[in-house]
């Protein structure tokens, strides 16, 4: 928990200044065709970036590189300088490709695959095509960067790593408030994400190079060790990998209907990537080395108690935060993203609201399927997550039609004037709603994936107890149901407070409903005696005298420690 808390604290700043750009953007732009065009031409650059360079930093560089290290600081060198030229190699041979034909790319994409009902026009395609060549650089930057990032870890150096993503929204800002103003549109933002990328890598230089990090322009394809990562890290990059391709068809999905659906996708999925960066995250790259340990030491008890015990300490902490998304999505979005003004409109603001609410509904087991990722990763499985990845990719594709074919017949934000007809899955109409549909169907994707991993590691690699986690988990679903009515009853007093445009009555409105909510919560979840709850004294009594909860009964929590 300790090593979590450092985490979530620089995650939180990181993730305040992603959502300053956001509202720089939103007030600039607003969710409009512009903006669209810049997210729809970054997507196949952080695809390919994603997939091919991060892919096997995420899956295999730290412990390959900490397998060098430990021979001699010169077969460190040699495998990293192998692995970061060889992948920087293929990178660019298959972004120079990518950017020759982009011209053909994005009208055969956007016009004639998957049909936009809303034709981009040869000057908008034109644009976006010159934008996704300039976004292939930031992404060979962002590569660089990476294994810098991943070099220093293995020094044990965490600071400035976990810094950088804050530097290269510096840059992504300077872009949104300077560039876009001064450039007169969208290719602004381009400026910046290339700033940002250059932020990103910059300050890791000092502290790598007095590290004794130094490039060369080699590659040893006969080292044993580069050999072994990419044998090691190809199913792991395919799984990433075939994650972010599955977001990046969502957005060229998106791209079929109205102007800004793409910006709205976007605004949302980075709402909800805050608690998904908490708890699903930080959670899970704590435990990674605890889990790893105990697998090897034979200790499979310890493990699956473990696991049941972070898997419960996530969805106490991702649960009362799904309900704040679904009571508040309206005035939380209106307050991020429309808290400057400009040319984020109401409209904007309940486009984006709606998506995030079906976001949120997924939003827990979408937190827990990173855990369950790494559990497997830690028992040496890379096999299982993989086929796992492949159905979620499939079956992603499959169920975003159908779902946002269903809600393109439906041209209002609430659900109460949804009707049910199984013959709208099949046909696609040019309603205002059909993005949500995007956001239903990776909610239930990774929801059923979740469900598969779990049982897959129950019936393969250690026996879970899953009546305990069911039980433990229904505990916290009834405690979210009492806080999610009580927040309600709230908002419902305020009228129509979260359509004001003045900041201090949407930060009053967000403040008192969430804190009565997670109050609710609290104590509901004494009431029912989950055993997380103890998390919460044991965090507060860091700040105030023991005695002061000296009447509630300690109970037995897995704690993650440095020396873990």
């Amino acid at each position: 928990l300790k090593t979590s808390v450092a985490m979530m604290a620089i995650i939180i700043v990181t993730k305040a200044s992603g959502f300053l750009f956001g509202a720089l953007v939103a007030r600039e732009l607003g969710a409009s065709r512009e903006s669209d065009l810049f997210f729809i031409a970054n997507t196949i650059p952080e695809i390919l970036g994603n997939f091919i360079l991060i892919g096997l930093i995420s899956a295999a560089l730290v412990p390959m590189l900490v397998k060098a290290k430990s021979k001699d600081h010169e077969s460190f060198l040699s495998l990293l300088n192998s692995l970061l030229n060889f992948l920087m190699l293929l990178f660019i041979v298959v972004a120079v490709v990518f950017s020759i034909f982009s011209d053909d790319i994005f009208p055969f994409v956007l016009n004639t695959l998957i049909r936009s009902k809303f034709e981009f026009s040869s000057l908008e395609i034109e644009r976006a095509a010159a934008m996704m060549r300039l976004l292939m650089i930031p992404q060979i930057i962002l590569g660089v960067s990476a294994f810098y990032s991943s070099s220093l870890n293995v020094f044990h150096q965490f600071l400035i790593p976990q810094l950088a993503p804050l530097f290269y929204n510096v840059g992504r800002i300077v872009g949104a408030y300077f560039f876009i103003p001064f450039i007169g549109g969208a290719e602004g933002l381009v400026w910046g994400t290339i700033l940002g990328a250059l932020l990103h890598l910059l300050i890791q230089v000092p502290i790598a190079y007095k590290n004794g990090i130094r490039h060369r322009a080699t590659i040893n394809f006969k080292d044993e060790l580069f050999q072994e990562s990419l044998k090691v890290g190809g199913p792991r990059v395919i799984g990433i990998g075939g994650e972010y391709l599955a977001n990046g068809i969502d957005k060229f999905i998106a791209a079929r209907f109205i102007a800004g659906s793409v910006t709205a996708f976007d605004f949302a999925l980075r709402l909800v990537s805050i608690p998904l960066s908490l708890f699903g995250l930080t959670f899970s790259v704590a435990s990674f080395p605890v889990l790893t340990k105990m697998y090897q030491s034979g200790d499979k008890e310890g493990f699956s108690q473990l696991l049941i015990t972070l898997l419960n300490q996530i969805f106490f902490f991702s649960i009362p935060v799904t309900v704040l998304l679904l009571v508040l999505r309206v005035s939380m979005v209106r307050l991020f993203y429309g808290i400057f003004g400009g040319a984020f409109e109401i409209e904007h603001t309940y486009l984006t609201a709606w998506i995030v609410a079906f976001f949120s509904v997924g939003l827990v087991f979408e937190s827990v399927r990173t855990l369950i990722f790494r559990a497997f990763y830690a028992t040496g499985d890379t096999i299982r997550p993989l086929y796992a990845a492949l159905f979620t990719m499939v079956l992603g594709v499959v169920s975003a039609i159908l779902f946002t074919n269903y809600f393109s017949h439906f041209d209002v934000f609430e659900f109460t004037q949804l009707e049910w007809n199984p013959a709208y899955f099949l046909s696609s109409g040019e309603g205002k709603a059909a993005v949500g549909g995007l956001a239903l169907s990776s909610s239930v994707v990774f929801t059923l994936e979740f469900i598969l991993l779990l049982f897959m590691m129950h019936k393969s690699a250690v026996e879970i107890d899953i009546r305990e986690l069911l039980i433990r988990s229904l505990k916290k679903v009834i405690a979210g149901c009492v806080m999610g009515f009580v927040m309600f009853m709230i908002f419902k007093g305020w009228g129509r407070t979260e359509l004001q445009t003045r900041t201090f009555y949407l930060i009053l409105l967000v403040s008192l409903t969430s804190i009565s909510g997670l109050v609710t919560y609290l104590l509901a979840a004494y009431v029912l005696k989950i055993r997380e709850f103890d998390l919460v004294i044991t965090f507060f009594n860091r700040f105030k005298p023991k005695d002061i909860y000296t009447s509630y009964k300690k109970q037995t929590v897995v704690e993650i420690t440095p020396n873990d």
